[in-house]
């Protein structure tokens, strides 16, 4: 008799054959492993004396309909219902995927799942790694809250700079031959590079991609380093690169430890608070 079981992660009715009681296997829906209950002996208890007859029960008759309805809510999977191996030399299931891992595993092979570094993380299935299931938590909510306006503020910044930077080059472009004793037309060209980079900067890391963010500072530095060259024919300039790069510095380092803290908690980027 097939044994009914219902998966903890995403509630999908299954069932398995007999010969899984005892054991563990993985919901064909989510991946998430399920244990597969003993099965259940009904003990009939007789008496010495056979009862006397009673007048029989319609009631009994309404069983078959619920248990109809029941089948139809679950799936049977028998044999393809994919069965995961106990615990054997030093190996345990995956809490993301359920393929058989070392036991003091940092990482899973399988999925990329990133496991707590302590050696007991993934012993006997008592831990189970973190996977987004939809709802936010109060602090959730606070680290994505946090994360999104540093990334906001990050690409309104390189939006705006590279805005300003490309309406410069094409002024100067076009003024270029009117303006004696200058390379406009270079400076111009320059301009429009410097600031369709920035711009496509801002844009992505309005998108909440975070590698954006290590390109923005290798970026800022590049500026700190041209600008050293050249501080001495524009010696006021180094103040406003000074104020950007505190400014940059410091979002970018929200955005990195909050995006961080983020994906370790399986939580998408892009999610809205």
């Amino acid at each position: 008799m097939p044994i009914s079981v219902k998966c903890s992660e995403c509630g999908k009715g299954l069932k398995a054959p007999d010969a899984m009681a005892g054991k563990k296997a993985k919901c064909p829906q989510c991946g998430n492993v399920v244990p597969i209950p003993a099965a259940v002996v009904e003990a009939e208890i007789i008496d010495d004396e056979p009862p006397a007859k009673k007048p029989p029960v319609r009631k009994a008759a309404s069983k078959p309909k619920a248990r109809a309805v029941e089948e139809e809510e679950e799936d049977d999977y028998g044999d393809d219902f994919p069965e995961t191996e106990e615990s054997e030399d030093g190996r345990v299931p995956c809490p993301a995927c359920g393929e058989m891992i070392i036991e003091t595993a940092a990482k899973c092979r399988y999925c990329g799942e990133i496991l707590n570094e302590s050696a007991g993380r993934l012993a006997k299935g008592k831990s189970k790694g973190k996977r987004f299931s939809g709802k936010l938590t109060a602090d959730d909510r606070k680290e994505l809250k946090s994360f999104r306006s540093a990334m906001h503020w990050l690409g309104g910044l390189y939006i705006f700079g590279g805005t300003v930077a490309m309406i410069a080059g094409v002024v100067l472009l076009a003024l270029g031959p009117q303006i004696p004793g200058m390379d406009a037309t270079e400076l111009g060209i320059g301009a429009v590079f410097v600031g369709v980079i920035g711009f496509t900067f801002g844009v992505f890391a309005c998108l909440k991609h975070l590698w954006v963010v290590w390109a923005i500072l290798v970026f800022q530095g590049l500026d700190v380093i041209f600008a050293l060259i050249d501080i001495a024919n524009n010696p006021k300039g180094i103040g406003g690169i000074v104020i950007r790069t505190v400014i940059v510095i410091s979002l970018s380092r929200t955005a990195l430890t909050k995006g961080k803290e983020l994906w370790r908690r399986g939580i998408p980027l892009t999610t809205k608070p």
